[in-house]
C-alpha cells in the first residue's frame, strides 16, 4: 500500500464495521464533496472494505467496493492494481467453473485497470486457448484457428496454444505444420512428454502413409495403401457416406469439416499402436482400421457406423462424454448390422452378469479410458460395452434419442454428467440405472 494509503488507514484491534463506517463517511462527503480529506477518507475505507471481502473470496462484492475507491481517487495506482486483481481472481473463479466467455470479459476489465500486468495478458491467452480447444474438439477448425490466434495476440510464449495448432494441422493432414507448432511448444516447454511422444509417432505416421493412395469425396478424406486396395476405399466411401446421411439425421448433426479416414496394412497397425488388438477401429480426430477389418463386408459396416458415431459424439459434447455414453451410442447405431448371433450372445453375457450382480459400476466405466478397458479380460471388455450399449437403448426408449442429443449438448456446454442427466431426464443417473437393473432382471 503507497504512503498516501497509510495515511488513511484504521488501526483498531477489532475488525471495524466498514458498512457503518462508509455510511458515515458518505453522509460527511455529500454535505461537501469538495473535502479532499473525507474523500481519500472514504476512498480508503471502500479499498480496506473490498479487501478485507477478498480476503473471503467475495469476489464480486471486493469489486463493488474497490470501484468506488477508484470513483473517487482514479490516479492512485494501488487501486488500480488492486482492483485489477481484483476483476483477475473472480475470473480465475470463473474459469474453474467453465465460465470462459464471463472469465474473458473480467480479465479484460482487469487488464483496462492496470495494462503494466503481464500475469493478465497470459492468463486472457490461456482462456483462449481453452476456447479453442472445445471448438477444437467439436470439429470447428476454422473458430479454433480463430481463438488460437488471439491467444497468441496476448502470449506467443504460450506453449499450449502451439501444441493446439499442432494437433489442428495435425488432423487436417498438414504433418509439416503440425510439426513446426510442436517444436515450438517444446522450446517453451521442454518437459512437454507426451508432445515429444506425438512428434516421434507423428514421423513414423509421415513415413508409412508416404506412398499411401487417397481418395476425397463430400465429408470424408480416404488414405489407403495400395492401389489394389481401391475396391475397399470406394467400399468405405459408401458405407460412410451412409453414416453421414443415417446417424447425421439421428442427431441432427452434418459436419463441415473434412473427415480424415485411414485404412492402414495389417502387419502395420502393431508398429503404430493406435489402438489395441480387440478393437475393430478407433476414432481420435481421425478415423483408423485396419485391412483386415474390410474383407469382410459384415464387420466393416458395424465398425464405421460405431466409429463415424463417435465423430458426432465429439462434435456434441467435446471431450466430456463418458465412456459408457460414448460407447453405448456407438453400439446402438451399429446393432442394426451385427449378426444375429453377436447380438444374442453379447445379451446373454449381460442378463448372467445381472442375475449374478456382477455389472461394473457405471461411474467406475465412466472414468476409464482404452488403455484402461484394455487392461481389463476380453470378457470383462465385452461386458463394459454390453452396459453401455443397453443402458443407452433403455434412455432412448424411455426417453427418446432428441433427448440423448440434448444431453450430449449439455456436456458441450460443461455440465457434468450428473447435471446433464439432471438437466435432461430429471432423474438422477442413480435412479435411472436402478430402473434400467430392474427391467432387466425381468
Amino acid at each position: 500500500m503507497s504512503l498516501f494509503f497509510c495515511d488513511f488507514c484504521f488501526t483498531r484491534e477489532a475488525e471495524p464495521d466498514y458498512d457503518a463506517l462508509i455510511a458515515s463517511c458518505r453522509k460527511i462527503f455529500n454535505q461537501n464533496q469538495n473535502n479532499k480529506k473525507v474523500k481519500k477518507q472514504l476512498s480508503v475505507l471502500y479499498h480496506n472494505y473490498g479487501n478485507e471481502l477478498a480476503k473471503q473470496e467475495k469476489w464480486l462484492k471486493a469489486i463493488q467496493n474497490e470501484k468506488q475507491a477508484y470513483k473517487l481517487c482514479p490516479d492512485e495506482q494501488i487501486i488500480q492494481e488492486t482492483l485489477s486483481s481484483l476483476y483477475n481472481a473472480y475470473a480465475g473463479t470463473l474459469k474453474e467453473q467453465g465460465k470462459l466467455q464471463e472469465c474473458l470479459h473480467y480479465l479484460q476489465s482487469a487488464l483496462d485497470y492496470f495494462q503494466g500486468n503481464p500475469r493478465i495478458g497470459k492468463n486472457i491467452s490461456v482462456v483462449y486457448t481453452d476456447l479453442a480447444y472445445q471448438e477444437f474438439m467439436k470439429s470447428n477448425y476454422w473458430k479454433c484457428k480463430q481463438f488460437l490466434n488471439k491467444a497468441a495476440d496476448f502470449d506467443q510464449e504460450n506453449a499450449s496454444l502451439y501444441v493446439l495448432r499442432g494437433e489442428l494441422a495435425y488432423n487436417q493432414d498438414d504433418y509439416d505444420e503440425a510439426a513446426k507448432n510442436w517444436e515450438k511448444a517444446l522450446e517453451f516447454n521442454s518437459e512437454l512428454s507426451e508432445v515429444r511422444e506425438r512428434l516421434e509417432k507423428m514421423q513414423k505416421e509421415k513415413g508409412l502413409e508416404r506412398n499411401f493412395k487417397t481418395i476425397r469425396t463430400g465429408s470424408f478424406k480416404i488414405k489407403f495403401a495400395a492401389a489394389a486396395k481401391h475396391d475397399l476405399a470406394d467400399s468405405v466411401v459408401k458405407i460412410l457416406q451412409n453414416a453421414y446421411r443415417d446417424v447425421g439425421q439421428n442427431f441432427n448433426t452434418f459436419p463441415n469439416s473434412v473427415i480424415q479416414v485411414i485404412i492402414y496394412p495389417e502387419e502395420k497397425l502393431a508398429n503404430l499402436g493406435y489402438f489395441p488388438d480387440w478393437a475393430g477401429g478407433i476414432y481420435d480426430g481421425k478415423i483408423r482400421f485396419g485391412e483386415q477389418v474390410g474383407e469382410h463386408a459384415l464387420h466393416m459396416k458395424p465398425i464405421l457406423y460405431h466409429e463415424y458415431t463417435h465423430v458426432l459424439v465429439r462434435i456434441l459434447a467435446g471431450n466430456n462424454a463418458p465412456l459408457w455414453l460414448n460407447e453405448g451410442l456407438a453400439e446402438y447405431e451399429a446393432k442394426p448390422f451385427k449378426k444375429v448371433k453377436m447380438r444374442k450372445a453379447r445379451k446373454q453375457l449381460l442378463l448372467k452378469a445381472v442375475r449374478k450382480d456382477e455389472l461394473f459400476d457405471f461411474t467406475d466405466i465412466a472414468q476409464m479410458n482404452l488403455t484402461q478397458l484394455g487392461q481389463l479380460e476380453s470378457g470383462k471388455i465385452e461386458l463394459v460395452y454390453a452396459q453401455s450399449e443397453y443402458f443407452v437403448s433403455y434412455l432412448i426408449n424411455r426417453f427418446s434419442l432428441y433427448h440423448l442429443v440434448e444431453l450430449l449438448g449439455c456436456l458441450g456446454k460443461g455440465d457434468t454428467i450428473d447435471q446433464a442427466i439432471d438437466r435432461t431426464f430429471y432423474f438422477d443417473l442413480n435412479t435411472l440405472v436402478t430402473d434400467w437393473k430392474n427391467k432387466m432382471r425381468g
